[in-house]
């Protein structure tokens, strides 16, 4: 089975970017796939992370919400290969629950030994 970096390189190699461009990228694909690579998935409530989670592994993994209540109550990780994408709930709703989520997440990348991006 062709890994998510694989595909990834045929779609650099076949676009239509300048030879130093396309070198950069593939790079920087080889770089990544030497250790996990950890994106936390932000934005406000309803914007779309599940969606854009899904499109990245070209398939459905994170649930998505089709009305107005929120449909990431906690944050969920999502891996291919090494690479790992963390859905979170939506921010905004309320000062208080996005204060909550940053302390939440915050406090989970620290006990993973990440950095912290928040």
């Amino acid at each position: 089975m062709e890994s998510y970096w694989d595909k990834l390189e045929f779609y650099i190699q076949q676009a239509k970017l300048d030879p130093v461009s396309k070198k950069r990228l593939l790079e920087s694909i080889a770089e990544f796939k030497k250790d996990e690579l950890h994106i936390l998935i932000v934005g406000a409530c309803g914007c779309g992370k599940s969606s854009t989670i899904n499109a990245v592994f070209d398939k459905d993994v994170a649930v998505v919400g089709y009305d107005v209540d929120p449909q990431t109550r906690s944050i969920s990780v999502f891996k291919e290969d090494n690479l790992f994408l963390h859905d979170t709930p939506g921010l905004g709703e309320t000062l208080k629950k996005t204060k909550s989520i940053g302390k939440k997440s915050s406090r989970s990348y620290k006990r993973s030994g990440m950095m912290e991006l928040l």
